[in-house]
C-alpha cells in the first residue's frame, strides 16, 4: 500500500511505521502523495475492523502524523552500522503531531505546510494552533478529512463558527456551536475546553490554550478537562520574577599552602649553587624513622622494615660530584 504513492519505508518502531517521500527519488507532489497515502490506510484499518471483531481480536486504531519540510537523508550512522533514512526538525514534528492526534481524537494530524503544499488534493479542516516540544513558534494543524471532491460533513461548517467564536474568547456561544456536533471527537474535545474557560474566563493577557504563546495560570490549573493537551503539545508558564543566578561552588580549601607542602627538611636542604647528591648520599641520617640502613627505629625500637640488620650501606663523608 505505501509503494503504491511511492513512499520510502523506513523503519518499524515498535507499532508504528515510518515512511517518507521525495527520496532517494525526487517527486513532483510529495506532500499529496503522503496525505492520499494515509487517508487509504485510515480506510483499509476501517474495512478490516468487523473482520478482526468476528475472530475476537480488539479494534485497531491508528494515528497518522504528517508535515513537510527539510530533512538531512542518505546513509546515517558509522563505519560499523548505516541506515538509509532521515533526520531533522521536520521528522521531529511528524512525530509530535501524531502524539497529539490522541488528544483531539482524530486519526491524521498534518501541518500547515503539509496542506499547502498537498495544493488541494485532500479535503481538510483546520484545529488548533499548538506549541510542541522543541518549538518556539506554534503550529497550525489541520486534520484531514476525505480526498477533495468529497462532499464535506455538515459538522465541519458548525465545527469552523465554533472556532472563530473560541478565538474571539465568545465561549458561551462557541460551546453551543461545538456542543450541535456530538459526533464530532474535537467537537466534543472543544466544548468542554470552552465549558471550563467560561466558568473562570482568562485576562487579556493570557493565550488560549493551544495558542502556544505566553501562557496563563488558568492553562495549567483552571482547564482540567485538557490538561494532557497543554502538558503534552504547550510550554508552562514563564514567570515574571528575576531569575536567581545559583550560587557558585566555593573552592576547596588546602590545610597547608603549596611552598610549605612542597618544602623538604631541613636536614635534605642544600645550599644555593651546590650540587645535586647522588643516589647513594642523599639516604637519611641514622637513627631516623626511616633511616633505611638496618637502624633502629627509634619510635617502636624495631628494626627498619626497608633492610634487615648487617646490611646498612656505607655513606660516603663527603657528597658526590654531579657528573
Amino acid at each position: 500500500m505505501l509503494g503504491q504513492h511511492g513512499a520510502t519505508l523506513d523503519k518499524f518502531i515498535g507499532d508504528a511505521i515510518m515512511c517518507f517521500w521525495n527520496a532517494p527519488l525526487p517527486q513532483e507532489d510529495p506532500a499529496a502523495r503522503a496525505c492520499l497515502t494515509a487517508l487509504r490506510l485510515v480506510a483499509v484499518v476501517e474495512q478490516l475492523a468487523p473482520e478482526l471483531e468476528a475472530r475476537g481480536v480488539a479494534r485497531v486504531h491508528c494515528r497518522i502524523g504528517l508535515n513537510t519540510g527539510p530533512g538531512v537523508v542518505g546513509n546515517i550512522g558509522s563505519r560499523a552500522a548505516q541506515d538509509y533514512t532521515v533526520i531533522g526538525d521536520t521528522v521531529n514534528l511528524a512525530s509530535r503531531l501524531e502524539g497529539a492526534a490522541k488528544v483531539y481524537g482524530t486519526r491524521i494530524l498534518a501541518s500547515e505546510e503539509t496542506v499547502r503544499a498537498a495544493r488541494g488534493t485532500v479535503l481538510a479542516r483546520e484545529l488548533d494552533l499548538l506549541r510542541v516540544k522543541g518549538r518556539q513558534l506554534p503550529v497550525r494543524v489541520y486534520e484531514l478529512v476525505d480526498v477533495a471532491g468529497t462532499p464535506p460533513p455538515a459538522h465541519l461548517a458548525r465545527f469552523a463558527e465554533g472556532l472563530a467564536l473560541y478565538r474571539t474568547r465568545r465561549f458561551a456561544e462557541a460551546r453551543e456551536r461545538f456542543l450541535s456536533s456530538p459526533e464530532d471527537p474535537p467537537s466534543r474535545v472543544f466544548a468542554a475546553r470552552c465549558e471550563a474557560l467560561s466558568a473562570l474566563p482568562p485576562t487579556s493577557s493570557e493565550s488560549l490554550p493551544g495558542r502556544g504563546t505566553r501562557t496563563g495560570p488558568f492553562m495549567r490549573d483552571r482547564c482540567a478537562p485538557h490538561r494532557v493537551l497543554l502538558k503534552r503539545c504547550v510550554v508552562p508558564r514563564i514567570s515574571s520574577k528575576p531569575r536567581t543566578p545559583p550560587p557558585r561552588p566555593r573552592p576547596l580549601s588546602r590545610t597547608r599552602s603549596s611552598s610549605h607542602r612542597m618544602s623538604a627538611p631541613s636536614w635534605r636542604r642544600r645550599p644555593a649553587g651546590a650540587a645535586r647528591p647522588s643516589s647513594a648520599s642523599s639516604r637519611r641520617p641514622h637513627g631516623s624513622p626511616r633511616c633505611g640502613n638496618g637502624c633502629t627505629n627509634p619510635r617502636n625500637n624495631t628494626p627498619s622494615a626497608f633492610n634487615s640488620p648487617g646490611t646498612r650501606a656505607p655513606i660516603p663523608s663527603t657528597p658526590a660530584a654531579a657528573s
